[in-house]
């Protein structure tokens, strides 16, 4: 099996959440589907490269810097675990949001959370690990920052268990 497959498990999900971020007027609603869809073949490509040793390499920015990525049979099991449960996520995400006004962005932000994920389990370097776990941080903040009027609020609000008695 080609090692290009790592890449495909990081990039389907973001081409997908492209698609969902860029949809509106009459493709609105093509939001679910287009999640449904990025989220099976992830999965499917999880399953396929399961158990298989790979690594690639893929040149990235200056000074030499390269994003790594590699799998190893702990790898393939966290990645197929992530995906699985990311697409029965989804699965229950796109009848849950189907009609809500942030339904396209939210699916957007999934999508690219999915990705960042399978970007930061498959890292073989500490550079590319901290690029998708930051970038994971970041898809995630927005997937709170679109949720309603007061969803802002609650994005950048200090956890309970770091909050003084005073600020709660």
């Amino acid at each position: 099996m080609s090692p290009d497959i790592l890449l495909w498990l990081v990039l389907i999900p973001a081409i997908a959440a492209v698609l969902c971020l860029g949809s509106s007027g009459r493709f609105a609603r093509a939001g679910g589907p287009v999640l449904v869809a990025a989220l099976a073949v992830n999965l499917g490509l999880a399953i396929a490269a399961f158990g298989q040793p790979l690594a690639l390499e893929v040149p990235f920015g200056a000074f030499d810097m390269a994003l790594r990525f590699r799998l190893d049979r702990f790898a393939s099991f966290i990645v197929v675990s992530a995906a699985a449960l990311s697409f029965l996520l989804g699965l229950y995400a796109s009848r849950f949001m189907r009609g809500k006004p942030a339904e396209g962005p939210f699916f957007g932000f999934y999508l690219l959370t999915v990705g960042m994920l399978q970007g930061a389990v498959l890292a073989d370097h500490l550079v590319t690990l901290l690029f998708f776990w930051e970038g994971m941080l970041g898809t995630l903040f927005a997937m709170i920052a679109v949720g309603g009027k007061n969803s802002f609020r609650t994005a950048i609000r200090p956890s309970s268990s770091t909050a003084s008695p005073t600020s709660a």
